[in-house]
Protein backbone atom coordinates (compact mmCIF):
# COMPACT_ATOMS: atom_id res chain seq x y z
CA UNK A 1 0.00 0.00 0.00
CA UNK A 2 2.71 2.63 1.10
CA UNK A 3 4.38 1.58 -2.29
CA UNK A 4 1.06 2.54 -3.98
CA UNK A 5 0.93 5.53 -2.08
CA UNK A 6 4.15 6.64 -2.93
CA UNK A 7 3.64 5.76 -6.86
CA UNK A 8 0.40 8.12 -6.92
CA UNK A 9 2.15 10.46 -5.45
CA UNK A 10 5.03 10.97 -7.58
CA UNK A 11 2.53 10.69 -10.23
CA UNK A 12 0.59 13.85 -9.15
CA UNK A 13 3.86 15.72 -8.91
CA UNK A 14 4.66 14.78 -12.59
CA UNK A 15 1.22 15.67 -13.72
CA UNK A 16 1.69 19.09 -11.88
CA UNK A 17 4.59 19.82 -13.81
CA UNK A 18 3.43 18.85 -16.79
CA UNK A 19 0.55 21.29 -16.77
CA UNK A 20 3.35 24.20 -15.87
CA UNK A 21 5.60 23.68 -18.69
CA UNK A 22 2.25 23.13 -20.70
CA UNK A 23 0.68 26.14 -20.36
CA UNK A 24 -1.19 25.65 -23.76
CA UNK A 25 -2.28 22.23 -23.39
CA UNK A 26 -5.63 22.23 -24.70
CA UNK A 27 -8.19 21.91 -21.56
CA UNK A 28 -9.18 18.35 -23.15
CA UNK A 29 -5.95 17.51 -22.58
CA UNK A 30 -5.35 18.16 -19.06
CA UNK A 31 -8.64 16.54 -18.26
CA UNK A 32 -7.18 12.80 -19.62
CA UNK A 33 -4.22 13.22 -18.56
CA UNK A 34 -4.95 14.52 -14.61
CA UNK A 35 -8.00 11.76 -14.68
CA UNK A 36 -5.01 9.04 -15.40
CA UNK A 37 -4.16 6.94 -12.14
CA UNK A 38 -1.48 5.10 -12.03
CA UNK A 39 -1.36 1.28 -10.92
CA UNK A 40 2.01 0.15 -10.83
CA UNK A 41 5.17 0.24 -12.12
CA UNK A 42 7.30 -2.53 -13.26
CA UNK A 43 10.89 -3.07 -15.12
CA UNK A 44 10.74 0.07 -16.72
CA UNK A 45 6.72 -0.13 -17.53
CA UNK A 46 4.67 2.20 -16.17
CA UNK A 47 1.02 0.93 -15.79
CA UNK A 48 -2.01 3.74 -15.79
CA UNK A 49 -5.41 3.35 -15.48
CA UNK A 50 -8.20 6.21 -16.69
CA UNK A 51 -11.21 6.58 -14.79
CA UNK A 52 -13.31 4.98 -17.44
CA UNK A 53 -13.03 2.05 -19.96
CA UNK A 54 -13.92 4.03 -22.81
CA UNK A 55 -11.31 6.11 -22.35
CA UNK A 56 -8.26 4.18 -23.11
CA UNK A 57 -8.33 3.93 -26.44
CA UNK A 58 -8.74 8.12 -26.30
CA UNK A 59 -5.33 7.90 -23.79
CA UNK A 60 -3.42 6.34 -26.19
CA UNK A 61 -2.76 9.19 -28.43
CA UNK A 62 -1.13 11.08 -25.17
CA UNK A 63 1.18 7.83 -24.94
CA UNK A 64 4.22 9.23 -26.48
CA UNK A 65 3.67 13.00 -24.83
CA UNK A 66 3.45 11.53 -21.28
CA UNK A 67 6.86 9.09 -22.37
CA UNK A 68 8.40 12.73 -23.87
CA UNK A 69 8.02 14.21 -20.40
CA UNK A 70 8.49 11.04 -18.34
CA UNK A 71 11.80 11.07 -19.73
CA UNK A 72 12.39 14.65 -17.96
CA UNK A 73 10.51 14.44 -15.36
CA UNK A 74 10.20 11.11 -13.91
CA UNK A 75 12.90 10.25 -11.41
CA UNK A 76 12.78 6.13 -12.85
CA UNK A 77 13.89 5.56 -16.30
CA UNK A 78 10.18 4.81 -18.17
CA UNK A 79 10.77 2.75 -21.86
CA UNK A 80 6.83 1.76 -21.97
CA UNK A 81 3.87 3.07 -20.75
CA UNK A 82 0.54 1.09 -20.66
CA UNK A 83 -3.26 1.79 -20.41
CA UNK A 84 -5.48 -0.57 -18.52
CA UNK A 85 -9.13 0.19 -17.10
CA UNK A 86 -8.97 -0.56 -13.06
CA UNK A 87 -12.72 -0.05 -11.63
CA UNK A 88 -11.49 -1.11 -7.75
CA UNK A 89 -8.51 0.94 -8.42
CA UNK A 90 -10.58 4.42 -9.55
CA UNK A 91 -13.10 3.61 -6.85
CA UNK A 92 -10.48 3.95 -3.58
CA UNK A 93 -8.98 6.97 -5.20
CA UNK A 94 -11.98 8.11 -6.07
CA UNK A 95 -13.22 7.67 -2.15
CA UNK A 96 -9.54 9.23 -1.14
CA UNK A 97 -10.36 12.17 -3.23
CA UNK A 98 -13.93 12.80 -1.59
CA UNK A 99 -12.49 12.92 1.71
CA UNK A 100 -9.79 15.46 0.83
CA UNK A 101 -12.04 17.82 -1.43
CA UNK A 102 -15.22 17.98 0.98
CA UNK A 103 -14.01 20.15 3.36
CA UNK A 104 -12.95 22.65 0.89
CA UNK A 105 -16.51 22.61 -0.27
CA UNK A 106 -17.22 23.58 3.31
CA UNK A 107 -15.10 27.07 2.55
CA UNK A 108 -18.28 29.00 1.07
CA UNK A 109 -15.65 32.33 1.31
CA UNK A 110 -13.97 30.69 -1.33
CA UNK A 111 -16.49 30.27 -3.98
CA UNK A 112 -17.27 33.48 -4.81
CA UNK A 113 -13.45 34.15 -5.83
CA UNK A 114 -13.40 31.14 -8.07
CA UNK A 115 -16.34 32.09 -9.65
CA UNK A 116 -15.33 35.92 -9.78
CA UNK A 117 -11.83 34.73 -11.48
CA UNK A 118 -13.38 32.79 -14.11
CA UNK A 119 -16.09 35.57 -15.34
CA UNK A 120 -13.03 38.10 -16.55
CA UNK A 121 -11.70 35.82 -18.37
CA UNK A 122 -15.22 34.77 -19.81
CA UNK A 123 -16.47 37.52 -22.49
CA UNK A 124 -19.90 38.56 -22.53
CA UNK A 125 -22.68 35.91 -23.83
CA UNK A 126 -22.81 35.58 -27.40
CA UNK A 127 -24.29 33.10 -29.95
CA UNK A 128 -21.75 31.37 -31.95
CA UNK A 129 -19.55 28.89 -32.06
CA UNK A 130 -15.85 28.83 -30.44
CA UNK A 131 -12.43 30.36 -32.88
CA UNK A 132 -10.40 27.66 -33.29
CA UNK A 133 -7.13 29.41 -31.70
CA UNK A 134 -5.07 26.90 -33.53
CA UNK A 135 -6.26 28.89 -36.84
CA UNK A 136 -3.71 32.14 -36.94
CA UNK A 137 -2.38 34.31 -39.21
CA UNK A 138 0.86 33.06 -38.23
CA UNK A 139 -0.16 29.44 -39.04
CA UNK A 140 -1.49 29.51 -42.32
CA UNK A 141 0.91 28.89 -44.82
CA UNK A 142 0.36 31.53 -48.08
CA UNK A 143 1.75 31.56 -51.56
CA UNK A 144 0.23 33.14 -54.76
CA UNK A 145 -2.85 30.69 -54.51
CA UNK A 146 -4.16 32.83 -52.06
CA UNK A 147 -2.24 35.64 -51.06
CA UNK A 148 -4.52 38.63 -52.61
CA UNK A 149 -7.46 36.58 -49.62
CA UNK A 150 -4.16 36.36 -47.07
CA UNK A 151 -3.38 40.01 -47.27
CA UNK A 152 -7.33 41.07 -47.23
CA UNK A 153 -8.08 39.07 -44.10
CA UNK A 154 -4.97 40.78 -41.96
CA UNK A 155 -6.08 44.31 -43.32
CA UNK A 156 -9.51 43.35 -42.37
CA UNK A 157 -8.62 42.15 -38.97
CA UNK A 158 -6.80 45.20 -38.32
CA UNK A 159 -7.72 47.81 -35.96
CA UNK A 160 -9.84 49.79 -38.15
CA UNK A 161 -10.00 47.51 -40.90
CA UNK A 162 -13.14 48.81 -42.42
CA UNK A 163 -11.55 49.25 -45.98
CA UNK A 164 -12.57 45.66 -47.47
CA UNK A 165 -15.76 45.59 -45.63
CA UNK A 166 -17.93 43.19 -45.89
CA UNK A 167 -15.19 41.06 -47.12
CA UNK A 168 -15.96 37.98 -49.09
CA UNK A 169 -13.87 34.69 -49.88
CA UNK A 170 -14.99 32.03 -51.69
CA UNK A 171 -13.44 29.35 -52.97
CA UNK A 172 -13.60 25.10 -53.47
CA UNK A 173 -13.44 22.88 -50.24
CA UNK A 174 -10.34 22.53 -47.85
CA UNK A 175 -8.53 25.50 -49.60
CA UNK A 176 -8.44 27.52 -46.18
CA UNK A 177 -11.49 29.55 -46.02
CA UNK A 178 -12.15 28.70 -42.51
CA UNK A 179 -8.83 29.37 -41.25
CA UNK A 180 -8.40 32.68 -42.41
CA UNK A 181 -11.80 33.82 -41.03
CA UNK A 182 -11.37 31.92 -37.73
CA UNK A 183 -7.71 33.92 -37.93
CA UNK A 184 -9.88 37.31 -38.03
CA UNK A 185 -11.26 36.33 -34.89
CA UNK A 186 -8.39 35.47 -32.77
CA UNK A 187 -6.77 38.62 -34.36
CA UNK A 188 -9.70 40.78 -33.19
CA UNK A 189 -9.65 38.53 -29.75
CA UNK A 190 -5.91 38.99 -29.03
CA UNK A 191 -5.72 43.08 -29.59
CA UNK A 192 -9.33 43.18 -27.29
CA UNK A 193 -10.74 40.36 -25.80
CA UNK A 194 -13.51 42.49 -24.85
CA UNK A 195 -14.93 42.48 -28.46
CA UNK A 196 -17.86 40.28 -28.99
CA UNK A 197 -16.81 37.84 -31.87
CA UNK A 198 -20.01 36.33 -33.93
CA UNK A 199 -18.50 33.13 -35.44
CA UNK A 200 -21.34 30.90 -37.33
CA UNK A 201 -21.21 28.12 -39.98
CA UNK A 202 -24.57 28.20 -42.23
CA UNK A 203 -25.99 24.98 -41.19
CA UNK A 204 -25.34 26.27 -37.08
CA UNK A 205 -26.81 29.57 -37.96
CA UNK A 206 -29.85 27.80 -39.12
CA UNK A 207 -30.48 25.19 -36.62
CA UNK A 208 -30.10 28.14 -34.42
CA UNK A 209 -32.86 30.02 -35.96
CA UNK A 210 -34.84 26.47 -36.21
CA UNK A 211 -34.38 26.19 -32.15
CA UNK A 212 -35.42 29.76 -31.13
CA UNK A 213 -38.36 29.48 -33.55
CA UNK A 214 -39.59 26.63 -31.63
CA UNK A 215 -39.52 27.79 -28.65
CA UNK A 216 -40.72 31.08 -29.87
CA UNK A 217 -37.89 32.86 -28.52
CA UNK A 218 -36.42 34.79 -31.76
CA UNK A 219 -36.34 38.20 -29.55
CA UNK A 220 -33.51 36.44 -27.72
CA UNK A 221 -31.63 35.34 -30.69
CA UNK A 222 -31.71 38.85 -31.96
CA UNK A 223 -30.36 40.13 -28.67
CA UNK A 224 -27.57 38.00 -28.53
CA UNK A 225 -26.69 38.32 -32.21
CA UNK A 226 -27.23 42.14 -32.11
CA UNK A 227 -23.91 43.46 -30.07
CA UNK A 228 -22.44 47.09 -30.26
CA UNK A 229 -19.23 46.45 -31.73
CA UNK A 230 -19.38 42.86 -32.73
CA UNK A 231 -17.20 41.44 -35.53
CA UNK A 232 -19.52 38.88 -37.53
CA UNK A 233 -18.08 35.76 -39.01
CA UNK A 234 -20.28 33.53 -41.35
CA UNK A 235 -18.92 30.03 -42.67
CA UNK A 236 -20.57 28.28 -45.76
CA UNK A 237 -22.84 30.76 -46.39
CA UNK A 238 -24.37 29.15 -49.60
CA UNK A 239 -25.68 26.30 -46.44
CA UNK A 240 -28.44 29.26 -46.01
CA UNK A 241 -29.29 29.23 -49.58
CA UNK A 242 -32.79 28.36 -49.76
CA UNK A 243 -33.69 28.48 -45.85
CA UNK A 244 -36.10 31.81 -46.37
CA UNK A 245 -36.47 32.24 -42.46
CA UNK A 246 -32.85 32.02 -41.99
CA UNK A 247 -31.85 34.27 -44.83
CA UNK A 248 -34.59 36.66 -43.47
CA UNK A 249 -32.27 36.86 -39.61
CA UNK A 250 -29.19 36.78 -41.78
CA UNK A 251 -30.57 40.23 -44.39
CA UNK A 252 -31.35 41.94 -40.91
CA UNK A 253 -28.67 41.15 -38.75
CA UNK A 254 -26.55 42.43 -41.52
CA UNK A 255 -28.40 45.71 -41.81
CA UNK A 256 -27.95 45.81 -38.03
CA UNK A 257 -24.44 45.56 -37.89
CA UNK A 258 -23.72 47.78 -40.86
CA UNK A 259 -25.77 50.73 -39.91
CA UNK A 260 -23.39 50.81 -36.93
CA UNK A 261 -20.48 50.45 -38.70
CA UNK A 262 -19.28 46.77 -37.63
CA UNK A 263 -17.42 44.26 -39.65
CA UNK A 264 -18.83 41.39 -41.50
CA UNK A 265 -16.83 38.68 -43.15
CA UNK A 266 -18.36 35.50 -45.17
CA UNK A 267 -16.83 32.29 -46.90
CA UNK A 268 -18.29 30.24 -49.14
CA UNK A 269 -17.56 27.76 -52.17
CA UNK A 270 -19.11 30.29 -54.83
CA UNK A 271 -19.31 33.58 -55.85
CA UNK A 272 -22.31 35.65 -54.34
CA UNK A 273 -23.68 36.05 -57.82
CA UNK A 274 -23.48 32.10 -58.26
CA UNK A 275 -24.80 31.27 -55.13
CA UNK A 276 -29.02 29.75 -56.40
CA UNK A 277 -31.44 30.68 -53.66
CA UNK A 278 -29.91 33.60 -52.28
CA UNK A 279 -32.08 36.62 -52.54
CA UNK A 280 -31.01 39.49 -54.40
CA UNK A 281 -31.03 42.09 -51.41
CA UNK A 282 -28.20 39.79 -49.31
CA UNK A 283 -26.40 39.19 -52.84
CA UNK A 284 -25.78 42.49 -53.35
CA UNK A 285 -24.57 43.27 -50.31
CA UNK A 286 -22.34 40.76 -49.83
CA UNK A 287 -20.75 41.39 -53.70
CA UNK A 288 -20.70 45.33 -52.23
CA UNK A 289 -17.39 45.08 -50.17
CA UNK A 290 -14.60 42.97 -51.47
CA UNK A 291 -14.91 39.31 -53.32
CA UNK A 292 -11.70 37.14 -53.23
CA UNK A 293 -11.36 33.76 -54.29
CA UNK A 294 -8.75 31.35 -52.65
CA UNK A 295 -7.76 28.52 -54.99
CA UNK A 296 -5.61 25.40 -53.83
CA UNK A 297 -2.27 25.53 -52.35
CA UNK A 298 0.88 25.16 -54.92
CA UNK A 299 2.90 22.19 -54.70
CA UNK A 300 5.93 23.47 -52.53
CA UNK A 301 3.11 24.83 -50.21
CA UNK A 302 1.59 21.23 -49.72
CA UNK A 303 5.17 19.92 -49.50
CA UNK A 304 5.22 22.44 -45.80
CA UNK A 305 1.86 21.49 -44.64
CA UNK A 306 2.43 17.93 -44.74
CA UNK A 307 5.91 17.99 -42.95
CA UNK A 308 4.63 20.47 -40.40
CA UNK A 309 0.98 18.81 -39.78
CA UNK A 310 3.44 15.43 -38.75
CA UNK A 311 5.68 17.41 -36.51
CA UNK A 312 2.39 19.03 -35.08
CA UNK A 313 0.38 15.80 -34.45
CA UNK A 314 3.37 13.32 -33.70
CA UNK A 315 4.45 16.15 -30.77
CA UNK A 316 7.86 16.37 -32.87
CA UNK A 317 8.08 12.56 -32.82
CA UNK A 318 7.32 11.41 -36.33
CA UNK A 319 8.91 13.56 -39.48
CA UNK A 320 7.46 13.35 -43.05
CA UNK A 321 10.24 12.46 -45.08
CA UNK A 322 10.51 15.12 -48.54
CA UNK A 323 9.88 12.18 -50.67
CA UNK A 324 7.38 11.30 -48.43
CA UNK A 325 5.90 14.84 -48.31
CA UNK A 326 6.34 15.54 -51.99
CA UNK A 327 3.88 12.44 -52.38
CA UNK A 328 1.24 13.09 -50.17
CA UNK A 329 1.58 16.95 -51.99
CA UNK A 330 0.89 14.85 -55.34
CA UNK A 331 -2.20 12.93 -54.47
CA UNK A 332 -3.76 15.33 -52.59
CA UNK A 333 -3.59 18.69 -54.45
CA UNK A 334 -6.60 19.54 -54.38
CA UNK A 335 -8.05 19.93 -50.75
CA UNK A 336 -5.78 20.66 -47.53
CA UNK A 337 -8.05 18.96 -45.20
CA UNK A 338 -7.66 15.66 -46.99
CA UNK A 339 -3.84 16.08 -47.33
CA UNK A 340 -3.91 16.77 -43.44
CA UNK A 341 -6.07 14.08 -42.92
CA UNK A 342 -3.66 11.56 -44.58
CA UNK A 343 -0.90 13.00 -42.85
CA UNK A 344 -3.06 12.02 -39.57
CA UNK A 345 -3.20 8.64 -40.63
CA UNK A 346 0.30 8.10 -41.46
CA UNK A 347 1.49 9.19 -38.23
CA UNK A 348 -1.24 6.60 -36.11
CA UNK A 349 -0.27 3.99 -38.49
CA UNK A 350 3.72 4.69 -37.42
CA UNK A 351 2.97 4.62 -34.19
CA UNK A 352 0.59 1.66 -34.01
CA UNK A 353 3.91 -0.43 -35.63
CA UNK A 354 6.08 1.50 -33.14
CA UNK A 355 8.25 2.61 -36.61
CA UNK A 356 10.93 4.77 -35.51
CA UNK A 357 10.18 6.97 -38.99
CA UNK A 358 8.02 6.88 -41.41
CA UNK A 359 9.07 5.64 -44.88
CA UNK A 360 8.34 6.24 -48.20
CA UNK A 361 6.62 2.14 -48.74
CA UNK A 362 4.67 3.05 -45.79
CA UNK A 363 3.20 5.89 -47.71
CA UNK A 364 2.47 3.78 -50.90
CA UNK A 365 1.57 0.55 -48.90
CA UNK A 366 -1.31 3.10 -47.10
CA UNK A 367 -2.20 4.95 -50.42
CA UNK A 368 -2.12 2.40 -52.82
CA UNK A 369 -5.56 2.85 -54.07
CA UNK A 370 -5.08 6.59 -54.38
CA UNK A 371 -1.87 5.87 -56.40
CA UNK A 372 -4.19 3.65 -58.36
CA UNK A 373 -6.86 5.58 -59.33
CA UNK A 374 -4.37 8.52 -60.52
CA UNK A 375 -2.19 6.25 -62.57
CA UNK A 376 -4.84 3.63 -63.81
CA UNK A 377 -4.87 6.20 -67.13
CA UNK A 378 -2.42 5.35 -69.75
CA UNK A 379 0.00 7.47 -71.11
CA UNK A 380 -1.77 7.90 -74.07
CA UNK A 381 -4.89 8.96 -72.39
CA UNK A 382 -3.42 11.34 -70.64
CA UNK A 383 -1.42 12.92 -73.61
CA UNK A 384 -4.33 12.96 -75.35
CA UNK A 385 -6.61 14.53 -72.26
CA UNK A 386 -3.46 17.23 -71.71
CA UNK A 387 -3.68 17.92 -75.53
CA UNK A 388 -7.45 18.77 -75.44
CA UNK A 389 -7.51 20.86 -72.58
CA UNK A 390 -4.69 22.62 -74.35
CA UNK A 391 -6.37 22.67 -77.68
CA UNK A 392 -4.30 20.88 -79.83
CA UNK A 393 -4.78 18.11 -81.81
CA UNK A 394 -2.49 15.20 -80.87
CA UNK A 395 -1.77 14.12 -84.19
CA UNK A 396 -0.42 17.70 -84.42
CA UNK A 397 2.01 17.52 -81.37
CA UNK A 398 3.46 14.24 -82.69
CA UNK A 399 4.05 15.76 -85.49
CA UNK A 400 6.93 18.32 -86.86
CA UNK A 401 4.96 21.73 -86.51
CA UNK A 402 6.88 23.80 -85.00
CA UNK A 403 4.54 26.27 -83.21
CA UNK A 404 4.50 28.06 -80.26
CA UNK A 405 1.29 26.31 -79.34
CA UNK A 406 2.38 22.58 -80.18
CA UNK A 407 5.84 23.11 -78.18
CA UNK A 408 4.19 24.13 -75.28
CA UNK A 409 1.63 21.06 -75.69
CA UNK A 410 5.26 18.99 -76.08
CA UNK A 411 6.60 20.14 -72.84
CA UNK A 412 3.66 20.03 -70.87
CA UNK A 413 2.26 16.46 -71.91
CA UNK A 414 5.82 15.23 -72.33
CA UNK A 415 6.25 16.71 -67.88
CA UNK A 416 2.48 15.28 -66.44
CA UNK A 417 3.16 12.18 -67.73
CA UNK A 418 6.38 11.96 -66.24
CA UNK A 419 4.51 12.91 -63.23
CA UNK A 420 1.29 11.00 -63.63
CA UNK A 421 2.41 7.55 -64.96
CA UNK A 422 5.65 5.40 -63.97
CA UNK A 423 6.90 5.89 -68.23
CA UNK A 424 10.27 5.62 -68.87
CA UNK A 425 11.70 8.44 -70.90
CA UNK A 426 12.19 6.01 -73.80
CA UNK A 427 8.30 4.88 -73.51
CA UNK A 428 7.28 8.90 -73.41
CA UNK A 429 9.42 9.60 -76.63
CA UNK A 430 7.58 6.10 -78.19
CA UNK A 431 4.61 8.83 -77.86
CA UNK A 432 5.49 11.87 -78.80
CA UNK A 433 7.21 10.23 -81.61
CA UNK A 434 10.35 12.29 -80.54
CA UNK A 435 13.92 10.48 -79.54
CA UNK A 436 15.27 10.10 -76.03
CA UNK A 437 17.72 12.95 -76.54
CA UNK A 438 14.92 15.03 -77.58
CA UNK A 439 12.49 14.01 -74.89
CA UNK A 440 15.64 14.35 -71.99
CA UNK A 441 15.82 18.48 -73.35
CA UNK A 442 11.82 18.66 -73.14
CA UNK A 443 12.07 17.89 -69.77
CA UNK A 444 14.42 19.98 -68.78
CA UNK A 445 12.37 22.49 -70.29
CA UNK A 446 9.75 21.06 -68.23
CA UNK A 447 11.51 21.17 -64.95
CA UNK A 448 12.44 24.90 -65.76
CA UNK A 449 8.96 25.93 -66.89
CA UNK A 450 7.51 24.96 -63.25
CA UNK A 451 10.43 26.49 -61.80
CA UNK A 452 8.20 29.32 -61.38
CA UNK A 453 5.32 30.50 -59.70
CA UNK A 454 3.04 30.94 -63.08
CA UNK A 455 4.06 27.40 -64.43
CA UNK A 456 3.54 25.87 -61.15
CA UNK A 457 -0.06 27.01 -60.44
CA UNK A 458 -0.70 26.08 -64.41
CA UNK A 459 0.57 22.79 -63.97
CA UNK A 460 -1.62 22.29 -60.67
CA UNK A 461 -4.54 23.75 -62.44
CA UNK A 462 -3.87 21.33 -65.55
CA UNK A 463 -3.62 17.68 -62.76
CA UNK A 464 -6.57 19.27 -61.04
CA UNK A 465 -8.51 18.87 -64.79
CA UNK A 466 -7.03 15.78 -65.35
CA UNK A 467 -7.99 14.00 -61.99
CA UNK A 468 -11.63 15.81 -62.35
CA UNK A 469 -11.77 14.74 -66.20
CA UNK A 470 -10.15 11.29 -66.05
CA UNK A 471 -11.53 9.98 -62.71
Amino acid sequence: MELLENLQSRWQRFVDQVFRVEPDLHSTSRLLIGSLQPLREEDGVLTLSPNNELMVRAGENYIPMILEHLAKLWDKPVREVRLEFDAAAIEAQSQRNESLELPLFAVQTQAPVVAKQVKKKIPQREYGSPVDEAMSFDAFMADSSNDEAFFATKAFAAKGGTRFNPLYIYGQSGTGKTHLLSAIGNAVKQRNPETPVLFFNGDEFVTLVIDHIRQQRMQLFRRGTQLEGAIVLVDDVQLLSGKEHSLGELFNLFNWHQARGARLAFTSDLPPDQIRGLPERLRSRMGGGLVVEVQPPLFETRVAIAQQAAEAISHGHHEVPRDVAELIAELYCDNTRDLVGAVKRLVLRAELRSLPEITLELTQEMFGDVQARRLHCSPDQIARAVAGLLDVEFSSVRGKGRTRRLVQARIWIAGLVRDMTPASQTEIGHLLGRDHSTIHHTLGRYSDLVGSKEGLAQRDALKRRLQKDMG
